[in-house]
């Protein structure tokens, strides 16, 4: 879970590709992206962060829930990059989200954090 620019919170959830903004001033929850090719992955897992203003990085990869398959699927997990500043045509989506790196050889991705640029 990460905070936006405007005091609403960003959340992930497991079972389905959405990005979900939370807005506690009046208790809704608002998806602010779904994945645009649905096999790509069937949950975005929690780890985001925020790398500048209203742009976050994403884990996103497939899950099995099921007991008796219960699991990560090697192969399926991907960083994504999610930019969710206004945009000026309101009949745009709300986030614009990339794809910053593929991880074939993985079995999970287990945490993101954004490292700060040493000052000089």
């Amino acid at each position: 879970m990460a905070v936006r620019e405007n005091d609403k919170f960003l959340t992930t959830s497991l079972t389905t590709p959405e990005l979900l903004e939370i807005d506690m001033q009046v208790n809704t929850v608002r998806v602010v992206h779904i994945s645009d090719d649905k096999t790509s992955c069937t949950g975005i897992y929690g780890s985001l962060t925020l790398m500048d203003k209203d742009v976050f990085y994403v884990i996103a990869g497939n899950t099995s829930l099921n007991p008796s398959s219960f699991g990560p699927t090697q192969g399926s997990w991907s960083v994504y990059r999610a930019t969710l500043r206004r945009h000026p045509h309101p009949t745009r989506k709300p986030a614009h989200v990339s794809l910053v790196a593929d991880f074939p050889d993985s079995d999970m991705l287990n945490g993101i954090t954004r490292l700060q640029k040493q000052k000089k």
